[in-house]
């Protein structure tokens, strides 16, 4: 290995004991939190892939290659899954 090479170990987020989802989660000015999809998968208690298919069905913003799923959002699937 290279000497003037230093590797860091980057810090894990914090996970909230309660949820056990990452309590990293980006705040908007307008107070609107973003998800990823795997926060997303843990909140909703379903796969990361079936949170990256309704994303592109309903053409969820992505920001690089990961998409930015809001609070709001969250709150909508999740009331589509309660039986009615």
């Amino acid at each position: 290995t290279n000497p003037s090479v230093v590797l860091k170990k980057t810090p894990q987020a914090p996970i909230n004991k309660t949820n056990g989802i990452p309590t990293t989660s980006v705040v908007h000015a307008n107070d609107t939190k973003i998800y990823n999809t795997e926060q997303a998968s843990k909140i909703l208690n379903t796969t990361a892939k079936s949170i990256q298919r309704r994303c592109k069905k309903e053409n969820i913003e992505k920001v690089g290659r990961r998409y930015q799923i809001t609070d709001e959002t969250l709150k909508r699937w999740s009331n589509q899954n309660k039986p009615q």
